[in-house]
């Protein structure tokens, strides 16, 4: 939603469906200056009805869930989200800081371990076969489809191979560090990410809060 001079944007919100239309997951934020014009809960309508049309194509025996992240400080939206029904489920929490003046040495790997960077063309598949199986696990997690992962992790204008770093044990793929520019931060003349972690301020916390809503039985009856 944009009705700001020069058609700014002052919301948004999305919603992805994975898992043969099982797992619903989005977000949504309205920017400060537009809170309290209806469109948080104009924009929840529009994804709470495309929900159900998701619903509706789900297999009638498997459960859906439709879940949110909202910004822990952002009270109206947790607000909102309580009032439509979803509940709080999970607690997110990632942190940064300043860039150092000079990197510091790393230390060693274990015995027998060799770090490198991403090959393309090569390591595509045992990657992501290590990303999925570490997350097996993992709260929410669904399982990645391989040419979707290609799509959005490394053919993304944020890929960088040389902030990738895997370890490695012989010819096994044991741990891996997945590093991305983001687009705001840009690249210098020689093709360099620049702008990392420059514009942060002292460390500091940073949360979200994920709300789980209804399943088919509220949302949608089976097709």
């Amino acid at each position: 939603m944009g009705d700001l001079p020069g058609d700014e944007v002052c919301a948004y919100a999305w919603m992805m469906a994975r898992k043969s239309h099982c797992r619903l997951n989005g977000w949504g934020v309205v920017h400060p200056d537009n809170r309290g014009r209806g469109l948080g809960s104009a924009l929840l309508d529009l994804v709470e009805k495309r929900a159900m049309e998701h619903a509706a194509l789900a297999p009638p025996d498997e459960p859906v869930i439709h879940a949110t992240n909202v910004a822990a400080p952002d009270e109206a939206a947790h607000e909102l989200l309580r009032r439509r029904g979803f509940n709080l489920v999970r607690r997110f929490w990632g942190m940064d800081g300043d860039m150092p003046p000079k990197n510091p040495s790393p230390s060693a790997p274990a015995k027998g371990i060799t770090i490198r960077t991403f090959l393309r063309g090569q390591d595509e598949s045992d990657v992501h076969g290590a990303f999925e199986e570490a997350f097996a696990e993992h709260f929410g997690h669904v399982p990645w489809p391989f040419d979707d992962w290609i799509a959005t992790r490394i053919q993304s204008e944020g890929f960088d191979p040389r902030l990738w770093y895997l370890a490695v044990d012989g010819d096994r793929i044991v741990g891996a560090l997945a590093g991305n520019v983001p687009v705001r931060a840009g690249r210098d003349a020689r093709g360099d990410p620049i702008g990392l972690l420059r514009e942060a301020p002292s460390p500091r916390r940073r949360g979200g809060e994920a709300y789980s809503g209804r399943s088919r039985s509220v949302d949608s009856p089976p097709p």
